[in-house]
């Protein structure tokens, strides 16, 4: 009965996200206790044009990548609960980039966040955090 619930719920705010105010929003998480990632991915998954929902966490984090600023694309990612497409930004884009410069602490920080939900290919590629410990063993070498 709940996943019912749940189930028409999120398909009212399917219908109804291209029309959601930030007041209404307020007022769903607020009074209603409806998880605000449920309202956040029926806007992402509005049919509105990008000029007329910017404010959209997808539209924010298209505009945010192709603008080069990708940790804040997948910050934007991770807000909607949209983890396949965050766990790609971290995969391709973040932790080569991470790993190159030496970074651990914010290959942790990534990986953790996208830790425990449900990832297509987490067990091919996003395990990654579990090599951490061996990270901090690996010595540079000059030649």
């Amino acid at each position: 009965m709940a996943q019912s619930r749940k189930a028409a719920i999120k398909n009212l705010l399917n219908r109804c996200a291209p029309g959601l105010s930030d007041w209404t929003v307020r007022g769903l998480v607020g009074s209603l206790k409806i998880p605000l990632a449920w309202v956040n991915e029926a806007k992402v998954r509005s049919n509105k044009p990008l000029m007329a929902y910017l404010l959209t966490p997808l539209h924010q984090a298209i505009y945010a990548f192709s603008e080069n600023r990708v940790y804040e694309a997948f910050d934007l990612y991770v807000s909607a609960s949209l983890w396949n497409a965050a766990h790609d930004l971290a995969v391709l884009e973040l932790a080569p980039d991470a790993i190159v410069r030496q970074d651990h602490e914010l290959l942790r920080t990534i990986f953790t966040r996208l830790s425990g939900h449900p990832i297509d290919g987490w067990h091919l590629r996003g395990k990654v955090c579990e090599l951490e410990p061996v990270l901090h063993g690996v010595r540079t070498y000059s030649h």
